[in-house]
């Protein structure tokens, strides 16, 4: 009977630890917008961790916005190249879909004398074991031709490893190196990374977007080798990077990251970044009070309105400013928002002929 109750105890527990897997991470087609702010306070604290702790970000001020859509690589314009460099001629989809299935636009980009890298699209594997970084994508502008280059990492950057709970650690070493001179430019970029993650803590977070029950702690340190060659010049740096990200339950990627830079051993956080909105594989927007039901999410040229019990007598929507940017009125199944919005989160506001008032929250790409 006691060995039955140490197993059950046992059972429960395990059963019961916050654990954040691969299901629950980024996938094909998810928008997640984030307020960022380059002007962090230096009394946050972001060395707090152990159990049932409660982190407290509330007064985070985002002065621009990021928003980051996960898109299929083989809409990114780098396959091709990727193939070509590697003499995949006639396995080039499987050798391609082997090596990534999830890309990201990058801000990215690299101005020399006589020439001009842009156009960054970071590619990426998930697996039910690893969220890796393969491939970069990069346009080369060179004597006013544009030559794109899909570059492999010689050995992947493991980002995450699931599952991962309080207490998990990981490693990993990466490879990425770009060579420029079969696009006839004596250029080269190599980087070495080291990447060592803990997961040093869980508990409650609060952020200026709301307040996350049950979160996951990940602080990362990234160890880097930087070399540039540029004609006969050779330049080599050494960076040591650090990340705090919180992942909470039912979002997908950290609702909230802190980064910067160790200098002379001390922490120099640079930049913060909360989720404003998390949108995973397009989820409708649904109201109980009203059973009506919101989709795309995200949107582009309009959303459909399904399942109305109540007719509609008008419809506004507004940005996060609070300011009116469209309004419709004898709406029956459809709003049309084929106007000049820019993408980001909006509020949906619908006024019913019985008078009352229902909201949602909506993503336009």
């Amino acid at each position: 009977m006691s060995i039955f109750f140490i197993a059950f105890i046992y059972v429960n527990v395990a059963v019961g630890q916050l654990t954040y897997t691969a299901e629950q991470h980024i996938t094909l087609g998810d928008q997640i917008v984030y307020s960022v702010t380059n002007v962090v306070n230096p009394s946050l604290d972001f060395k707090l961790s152990g159990e049932d702790i409660t982190w407290t970000y509330e007064d985070l001020i985002g002065t621009r916005q990021d928003t980051q859509r996960y898109f299929d690589p083989n809409d990114a314009g780098y396959k091709s190249s990727f193939c070509l460099a590697n003499f995949y001629l006639f396995n080039c989809d499987s050798k391609f879909s082997e090596l990534t299935n999830l890309a990201l636009v990058s801000a990215d980009s690299i101005v020399l004398e006589d020439f001009r890298a842009e156009n960054f699209v970071r590619h990426f594997h998930k697996d039910v074991e690893r969220f890796s970084e393969t491939l970069l994508g990069i346009s080369v502008e060179l004597n006013g031709v544009v030559l794109p280059a899909g570059i492999a990492l010689d050995s992947e950057d493991v980002i995450l490893r699931f599952p991962f709970t309080y207490g998990s650690v990981d490693s990993s070493e990466s490879r990425l190196d770009i060579d420029l001179s079969p696009l006839g430019v004596e250029a080269r970029f190599i980087r070495d990374r080291k990447r060592l993650n803990v997961v040093e803590g869980y508990g409650d977070l609060k952020t200026p977007s709301g307040h996350y029950n049950e979160v996951l702690k990940m602080k990362t340190l990234i160890y880097n080798i930087d070399t540039v060659r540029y004609d006969t010049l050779q330049l080599i740096t050494t960076i040591t990077e650090i990340e705090y990200k919180w992942f909470a339950k039912g979002f997908a990627g950290p609702v909230l990251v802190a980064r910067g830079l160790i200098v002379e051993g001390e922490e120099l956080i640079a930049e913060m970044r909360y989720q404003q909105e998390a949108e995973v594989s397009s989820l409708p927007q649904y109201n109980l009070k009203s059973g009506m039901i919101l989709y795309p999410n995200p949107f582009s040229n309009f959303i459909q309105i399904k399942g109305m019990r109540e007719p509609i007598s008008r419809i506004e929507l507004y940005n996060l400013n609070g300011h009116l940017v469209k309004s419709q009125e004898n709406v029956s199944d459809q709003i049309d928002v084929n106007v000049d919005l820019r993408s980001g989160v909006y509020i949906v506001k619908i006024d019913l002929e019985n008078g009352h008032q229902v909201t949602y929250q909506m993503l336009k790409i």
